[in-house]
């Protein structure tokens, strides 16, 4: 009975949210206004070019274009420099306009992003039809949920079978001529949210709010064992150490070692049938037979930082080769048990709050009903 309370708690936060905010979102903010825009696709130099749409409010009604790239877009002198040079840089209506342009309620106005979209990160990914699951998508963004086993970015024996590559399709069949900026990219083995943006300036921004901490990471992990305390702050310091022929992370204690931020949280601890012994009950010991389920923020993006921090207080992740006991297969799962769940941040031209969450995928979901199923086995037998 409470393992099916604390589904009906958590499944909901994990995929409702995905199912109605994400698609409201992708909805109200990227299709609205490219059907409002439909009919003024633009040429420069032989290719299309990447247009920011913005719809005028009534508050901004009688203002200049000057003052919305200004004040509410936050655009700086270099670029609206740049969009003063080109003969179609501003478009208001579909119409070509100057930045001394008065704008009133309901119009459109679209604003060139790239320069020459055909450099824009894009030019080398070959595209290739792959069915992705997009969570978020408007003029300047695109969110997957990506599935474990993929690589996010082409490189030397993944040319065509990348997240990258499946974008540049999508980009094709949809008849977008946007960039492809990858920020908070995931491990192969590791499964969820990943982020595109579309424009050189969107990616600027959004590494300016990863700095200032404005955009947040939640992941969800399946652990070996239960962390001593419930919930803590993990501050270990890491440094590379490839003494052994491969990349690993280690306690930093040279001059170029790096600050690390762990915050996590135990959300449902598995005894899979295993009782209490002479170390202590389980549920309040490190290691053991037992699997934890814990929600994870990260303040700093460090190569297997949750990995290794995880690790540090005795409770590697489930899978894990490099961290763990070395094996590829446990407990049903048949990679490192690491999803990126949710992200969080201000839209980096609006302002506004923006949630994507990915729902857990069915193998972490599988693994927590064989360990209840071991609890409720073992509790019957007894």
């Amino acid at each position: 009975m409470r393992f099916v309370l604390f589904l009906c708690i958590m499944m909901p936060m994990m995929e409702k949210t995905d199912r109605t905010d994400n698609r409201a979102a992708r909805g109200k903010l990227f299709a609205e206004n490219r059907a409002a825009a439909r009919g003024t696709k633009v040429m420069t130099e032989g290719a299309a070019a990447h247009y920011l749409s913005y719809r005028i409010k009534k508050e901004e009604s009688g203002q200049e274009v000057r003052s919305i790239l200004y004040g509410k877009l936050k655009l700086t002198t270099r670029k609206i420099r740049a969009l003063k040079k080109n003969s179609r840089g501003l478009l208001l209506n579909g119409e070509p306009v100057t930045v001394r342009q008065t704008v009133r309620e309901g119009e459109l106005l679209q604003i060139m992003m790239d320069d020459n979209p055909d450099i824009s990160g894009r030019n080398h990914i070959l595209p290739v039809p792959m069915d992705l699951h997009i969570l978020y998508e408007d003029d300047n963004l695109l969110f997957m949920d990506k599935p474990a086993g993929m690589v996010c970015h082409p490189s030397k024996g993944h040319l065509t079978d990348t997240l990258c590559n499946g974008v540049s399709g999508y980009y094709e069949k949809t008849g977008q001529n946007a960039g492809i900026h990858l920020f908070g990219r995931l491990d192969k083995d590791t499964s969820g949210v990943v982020g595109i943006a579309k424009n050189k300036v969107t990616a600027e921004r959004m590494q300016s709010l990863r700095e200032q901490g404005l955009f947040r990471k939640e992941y969800l992990a399946l652990v070996h064992g239960c962390p001593f305390r419930p919930s803590g702050t993990i501050t270990v310091s890491m440094e590379e150490d490839r003494s052994e022929g491969i990349l690993k992370m280690r306690a930093g204690t040279s001059p170029s070692a790096k600050k690390a931020v762990t915050h996590y949280q135990t959300l449902r601890y598995f005894s899979g049938g295993v009782r209490g012994n002479s170390s202590g009950d389980r549920r309040h010991a490190a290691g053991g037979d037992g699997v934890s389920l814990c929600r994870v923020l990260i303040e700093t993006g460090r190569t297997h930082q949750i990995r290794f921090h995880m690790a540090s207080l005795g409770c590697p992740l489930l899978g894990d080769p490099l961290y763990g006991d070395g094996s590829r297969k446990e407990k049903g799962m048949g990679r490192t048990a690491l999803h990126a769940w949710k992200v969080r941040f201000p839209h980096p031209f609006t302002g506004e709050e923006v949630t994507v969450t990915a729902g857990l995928p069915e193998d972490l979901k599988g693994t927590m009903v064989r360990m209840k199923r071991g609890e409720k086995n073992a509790t019957t037998s007894n």
